[in-house]
């Protein structure tokens, strides 16, 4: 076989991807000369005075500028955010909707929001409201806005599924940064999602199964984890919920920042009033954005169906109240009187932003109590009480370590602090620097050394409860009753599943089994993934699409995403439809009809070319077990095992791939080669599929010889296996499938052309074949097996959903290699280097 180019898969998706998407393409390439010339000093000036949008533009009657902004960034930083929509989600909307629907919703739906945001504004700026009043003077340029604008257009001819999920992160990242940033540009994002969303009457969907109330505390938790961090990369914070609202440190003197005011937060006043820090401290402001990550870790776990992680966004979540509650209780002499001079308008806005934080969280946190019960996953009352101590410990060690620091060396802090402040300043310690200052737990160090010091004490606190989060959120689930060894035989002997049915008995395998019909689903837990062994099997009578339906809730209740991998699709064909899934083909298996066994004709001549060599050299050939071996033959299947695995650059494949350790099992059946004097040429397993307590049929699985073996000891074999199998009145001989090993493109459940992603995972799929073809031979092997005229049915790979495409590879080379070091992944890139190299020789010559 021709080895796969080295430039096959990566280069030519390069090339490919712009005429897949030209109108994504061309807007990018617009926009990044647009961006050149607004950044030059000759024409930045007039690129932006001409072509950038505000309410003032619109009035002098550049009524041009909703849609030259489109294609306008805004700062230096400003071309990052687009050219990572134009590149990565825009053409993947444009292939899936078309050219002229992604047009229509970027500059029509964009530009007519855009415009309506900056009437809106100068309404408001007319009225001397606050906000506007800042904003409204703002010059705005954002491409992400046109990005919105078709996301919610296009939404209207994607399935409902997607539609649904674009709607929602559309949703989540426009309110998102229009809350915490507030800016221009966020009003008019927002503005173009509302109008793409009511022209295609978007219903917002409840939240009514368990997996969307986890999805919707996932964003929520997501929201108020990333805001705070939308507002300190922003550059000027103008959002109803962006942490202005903490105000109240006094680390420095109001003289010493003369721009900071309770409404007009500067670029200056930033690192002073809100992290509590002075500007000149460099990196160690962001040591207060280390207690973001604990929340973002939790929207994770709420994801993944963790209780746990319903109690650390609580906990967090009411850490925010606290000390904004406590802040804005005990404001500064100076604060008052700035709020005491300012507007009646200015004081309600004030009051609003400030109750609008409290609300919204303490809503929150009220929220996930409520729907806690939701978040099936707990842990065991031992590893609770671990993890609160853990926590204690962290805290308790924090805390007497910055009150010791703080008394020995109290002259290096102004004040000096006394006793009871030293006391404060190790309590408070889990407190932002606003509320610490507040509460009298504040300290200001003087020196270089104590201020390394003390901001090194809370980020190692910190440090140590991301590491203590993510334990108790990654720890092993409480262990749920699974059926036994015994119960999983017993079943198999009663039929059903597929012909690969046998290896849920084999090491790594979890089981599921269903309360209604007693079918058990075989299955991998790796990286998030329920990862099936082909199908449902010990209930024969019972209908597919229920048994399916419910293993899908475990898995989902589990936090795990279920794929059903290895699947006939006679059986789940009809099933994927009806869930409307996703499916691939991943392999072909050979199945021959050992009752109509025969030899005769010309596409038999190797296999009986291998007969008649075997008779005429002498060779035999045993069905047995692996009990029933002599203890010389019992030791050359041994080295002919592993004569074949040190061969290899990679380990011996496992998963639907068996080995030396499935030869054992009493099941299991062997047909062994013989030469003259007992010498072990080759060996074939066999596993066994019942029908009401007899066997049927047996499935290859294990294939070994020696190097120096007959010439056609497979076919040899696998020939005296048919017939030995026609003889005990077997009904089928399965020579199993091949992974990576399939002969056309397949299609999509509903027999259409394939999805874009689909596409790109049958590239994938091929890529990888050709690549390590010559490592296990899968194209190669499904070739040989065609010897034996079998009949050949796909193996489907069934999925919810191609966004989760990432987590099942992973899960699926986990699954067949789990032990898989760098070393052999070093010496696997290497080998296979040389190979094609040699094969790109020879070529040539």
């Amino acid at each position: 076989m021709t080895p796969p180019s080295r430039t096959s898969l990566p280069w030519r998706r390069l090339w490919t991807e712009p005429r897949r998407a030209p109108a994504s393409y061309v807007i990018l390439a617009v926009v990044i000369v647009v961006a050149v010339f607004a950044r030059m000093p000759a024409t930045a000036d007039t690129m932006h005075q001409w072509f950038a949008l505000t309410w003032g533009q619109l009035a002098k009657g550049r009524i041009w500028t909703p849609l030259t902004a489109l294609l306008l960034p805004g700062r230096v930083d400003g071309l990052v955010l687009p050219a990572f929509a134009l590149t990565l989600v825009l053409p993947q909307v444009e292939r899936a909707v078309g050219t002229r629907r992604v047009l229509v919703g970027y500059f029509a739906l964009g530009a007519v929001s855009a415009a309506l945001g900056a009437g809106f504004m100068g309404l408001l700026a007319a009225v001397h409201e606050p906000w506007a009043s800042v904003s409204a003077g703002l010059l705005t340029g954002d491409p992400t806005i046109g990005v919105v604008a078709a996301l919610a257009y296009a939404a209207g001819a994607m399935s409902p599924v997607w539609r649904r999920r674009t709607l929602v992160a559309t949703a989540f990242a426009s309110l998102v940064l229009f809350l915490y940033s507030g800016q221009p540009g966020d009003l008019y994002r927002l503005v173009a999602f509302c109008l793409g969303a009511a022209i295609i009457r978007a219903r917002v969907p409840r939240a009514v199964t368990a997996h969307e109330v986890r999805v919707t505390a996932s964003a929520l938790v997501l929201a108020l984890a990333v805001g705070p961090l939308v507002a300190v990369v922003s550059r000027i914070r103008l959002g109803l919920l962006s942490p202005s609202v903490l105000l109240v440190d006094d680390t420095t003197s109001q003289s010493d920042v003369p721009m900071c005011s309770v409404f007009k937060i500067g670029e200056q006043c930033w690192d002073s009033l809100i992290l509590g820090q002075s500007s000149s401290q460099g990196p160690w402001v962001w040591v207060q954005l280390l207690a973001l990550v604990p929340l973002a870790l939790a929207a994770w776990g709420l994801m993944r169906g963790r209780r746990a992680a319903v109690w650390v966004a609580v906990v967090l979540i009411a850490r925010t109240v606290v000390s904004v509650a406590a802040s804005f209780a005990m404001l500064p002499a100076h604060r008052l009187d700035a709020i005491a001079a300012a507007s009646p308008v200015e004081q309600v806005e004030l009051i609003v932003q400030v109750a609008a934080v409290l609300l919204v969280h303490m809503a929150a946190a009220a929220w996930l109590i409520v729907q806690r019960r939701r978040f099936q996953i707990t842990l065991s009352r031992d590893e609770d009480r671990a993890a609160l101590r853990s926590v204690a410990v962290v805290l308790i060690a924090a805390g007497v370590a910055m009150a010791g620091f703080v008394f020995a060396l109290r002259s290096s802090f102004a004040g000096p602090p006394s006793i009871l402040k030293t006391v404060l300043a190790g309590l408070e310690l889990i407190l932002p620097p606003a509320a610490r200052t507040t509460l009298g737990g504040k300290v200001h160090p003087q020196t270089l050394i104590t201020k390394l010091t003390t901001e090194s004490i809370e980020a190692v606190m910190w440090l140590a409860l991301i590491l203590l989060v993510w334990r108790i959120l990654t720890v092993r689930p409480l262990h749920r009753r699974e059926p036994g060894d015994g119960e999983v035989r017993a079943r198999l002997r009663l039929g059903g599943g597929s012909t690969l049915a046998f290896m849920a008995t084999w090491p790594g395998n979890r089981h599921w089994q269903d309360s209604l019909t007693g079918a058990i689903v075989a299955y991998r837990d790796v990286a998030g993934v329920a990862l099936t062994l082909s199908e449902p099997f010990g209930a024969p009578q019972a209908e597919l699409l229920p048994v399916v339906r419910r293993f899908n809730l475990f898995a989902d209740s589990q936090g795990l995403i279920p794929v059903w991998y290895a699947v006939t699709a006679s059986a789940f064909g009809p099933v994927a439809r009806e869930l409307e899934w996703q499916s691939v083909e991943v392999a072909r298996e050979s199945i021959v009809d050992v009752r109509q066994w025969q030899t005769r004709g010309r596409k038999w001549q190797d296999v009986r070319s291998a007969l008649s060599r075997a008779e005429r050299e002498d060779v035999t050939a045993e069905w047995t077990t692996w009990a029933d071996l002599t203890a010389g033959a019992y030791a050359q299947i041994v080295d002919l095992s592993q004569d074949w695995v040190s061969g290899h650059p990679l380990p011996e494949m496992g998963f639907t791939l068996g080995g030396l350790d499935e030869l054992r099992d009493p099941e299991v059946r062997l047909m062994v080669a013989y030469g003259p004097k007992r010498h072990v040429q080759g060996v074939l397993s066999w596993l066994p599929s019942w029908r009401d307590g007899r066997v049927i049929g047996w499935t290859l699985d294990v294939m070994r010889k020696r190097h120096d073996a007959m010439p056609g000891i497979m076919e040899f074999l696998i020939a005296r296996s048919a017939m030995r199998m026609k003889d005990d009145g077997m009904e089928f001989m399965s020579l199993s499938g091949a992974p990576l090993a399939h002969d056309d493109r397949g299609q999509t459940v509903d027999d259409a052309s394939p999805t874009d992603r689909a596409g790109d995972l049958y590239d994938l799929l091929d890529y990888l074949g050709n690549t390590l073809e010559p490592v296990y031979g899968f194209s190669s092997l499904h070739h040989f097996k065609q010897k034996f005229q079998p009949e050949v049915r796909p193996w489907l790979m069934v999925f919810s959903s191609t966004m989760n495409l990432p987590a099942i590879g992973l899960a699926v080379v986990r699954s067949y290699l789990p032990h898989l070091s760098v070393a052999q992944a070093l010496r696997a890139i290497r080998e296979l280097g040389d190979r094609s190299a040699s094969t790109h020789n020879q070529e040539g010559n």
